[in-house]
């Protein structure tokens, strides 16, 4: 079952999200859980928690048959004026409090996103590199849209970007993308994926021949995506 939390932060600001523990918790005190973090896109952003639940791993939760899975699941909202890459410090911030206040394992930590939310991901696990045991980024890039660029990219040039994936070497991460996305182009996963095979025999990119930017509907219906998933530890 999905819950309505709040993480607060000093400041008075606020971070809304969806929560599940396993039904399990309530009766063993010393057993550790996997976690997943999972960030929405843009379309989902607002004040109306229902809105994350729309696509991706949010809404394969809310299927029937995933109400008792055996991980914690946070999976937060950006406010609607706001992009994740603005919100790391608070999605820091949760990860920490998730961390203190329920029995997580923390060599067993995943994170996800899809469009933006992939974008976020990709830049989290860029300033948290020890944090997450695997990855799974769908339809997303390091880099920011035009729209949201200005400040990123006048504090890194492509180059220096490609340099900061180095730290992602030890992280197995699974990327998806669809052919012919117009929103956030296919090339830009690729080029990432094929930068950290220099570093990284762990990553892996599917590519959707025909899909545009929708491709988190064959990506989170994929199966094999969550056996993956759950076997990595730290």
């Amino acid at each position: 079952m999905l819950v309505h939390k709040v993480y607060e932060q000093a400041g008075n600001d606020i971070l809304p999200y969806l929560f599940h523990t396993p039904h399990q918790l309530a009766d063993q005190t010393t057993k550790k859980w996997p976690f997943v973090l999972f960030l929405h896109g843009a379309g989902e952003r607002g004040n109306d928690l229902k809105e994350v639940t729309k696509h991706g791993f949010a809404m394969k939760m809310m299927e029937t048959e995933n109400q008792d899975a055996s991980f914690i699941f946070v999976a937060p909202q950006c406010a609607e004026d706001s992009y994740w890459t603005e919100e790391l410090p608070m999605l820091d911030g949760l990860l920490d409090e998730i961390i203190k206040k329920y029995p997580v394992d923390e060599q067993r930590v995943y994170l996800t996103g899809l469009s933006m939310g992939a974008i976020g991901a990709w830049n989290l696990a860029l300033q948290q590199p020890d944090r997450f045991a695997a990855m799974v980024p769908v339809c997303g890039s390091v880099r920011l849209p035009e729209h949201r660029a200005k400040e990123f990219s006048q504090t890194y040039s492509k180059a220096e970007i490609w340099k900061r994936l180095e730290v992602l070497q030890d992280i197995p991460i699974w990327a998806f993308h669809g052919e012919v996305d117009e929103v956030v182009p296919m090339d830009e996963t690729a080029e990432i994926i094929n930068y950290l095979k220099q570093y990284n025999d762990q990553v892996r990119l599917t590519i959707y021949p025909g899909v545009g930017h929708d491709s988190w509907v064959p990506a989170f219906q994929d199966k094999s995506l969550y056996t993956w998933l759950f076997k990595h530890k730290k």
